[in-house]
């Protein structure tokens, strides 16, 4: 219920932020195997620390407000609300061994996926400037 009461309380909050959805957010369908490979990109970075710190600051400069972050699981909930618009997003960073991590976010516009290149572009384009 906590939790609940907080959501209505952020949600009132954002809602007078300025945010339009972006055109490029509309759906299509898919198949799972190429919305994946959207979503996933791998950077040379090991420090998972470095990463999630990284992907909260880019998250951050995109307008999200941070809701959880499981440094453990290596999990960051997002969220984006305004305008009667919610664009919510989970990233999940997975050390490759020595080699680096995997990042993949999965984004919701409302109660759609979100299946376009450009968002997750937009996305791993401040990543990748954030983690340099």
């Amino acid at each position: 219920m906590k939790s609940l009461l907080s959501l209505f309380i952020l949600t009132g909050f954002l809602m007078g932020c300025s945010f339009k959805p972006d055109a490029n957010l509309m759906v299509s369908s898919m198949p799972p195997t190429q919305m994946r490979t959207l979503q996933t990109r791998q950077f040379s970075q090991t420090d998972q620390a470095l990463v999630l710190e990284a992907v909260i600051k880019t998250l951050s400069s995109l307008d999200f407000m941070i809701l959880k972050v499981d440094e453990q699981d290596g999990l960051i909930e997002a969220i984006q609300v305004a305008n009667d618009h919610i664009v919510q997003v989970n990233v999940v960073s997975t050390p490759i061994g020595n080699k680096g991590s995997s990042i993949r976010i999965n984004g919701r516009f409302d109660q759609s996926p979100i299946n376009s290149w450009q968002a997750y572009q937009r996305f791993f384009e401040a990543l990748s400037h954030n983690l340099s």
